[in-house]
């Protein structure tokens, strides 16, 4: 997580090992612990609320979260792995179904621009129907 950020919610999950800027902080889970499911809860409005209870920093700009007050933090989640997998699966699912809702919405706005350019032209004319 982003410590000058994790307030405002900037965290992500990633599968990548290599070398990172030292304003992060590397978490990394125990066995019992499903990472995306975890990386879904550090986005809720409620754990932000504490991300930025337990952040220090006189205004908001310098606002930031140690890991020494992150560790103190603690939020509810199901003990078993296996509910939080299957949760974090369901949530990555609705992700990609909306990324891909996005991508068809954007594509139709592009034709409708390219039909209005079209029409605005004289390149396409519209008959009316009677």
């Amino acid at each position: 997580y982003n410590t000058m950020r994790m307030w405002q919610g900037v965290s992500a999950y990633s599968d990548y090992e290599g070398i990172v800027s030292p304003a992060y902080t590397i978490l990394k889970p125990v066995a019992d612990i499903d990472a995306k499911y975890f990386s879904y809860l550090f986005k809720l409005p409620e754990t932000v609320f504490l991300f930025y209870r337990f952040s220090q920093g006189l205004v908001d700009d310098t606002r930031n979260l140690k890991y020494e007050n992150f560790k103190k933090i603690t939020v509810r989640y199901p003990s078993d792995r296996r509910e939080q997998t299957a949760i974090a699966k369901v949530l990555s699912t609705a992700d990609r179904e909306i990324d891909l809702l996005r991508q068809d919405i954007d594509q139709e706005k592009q034709k409708k621009k390219a039909l209005m350019q079209l029409l605005l032209t004289g390149i396409v004319r519209v008959t009316p129907c009677h």
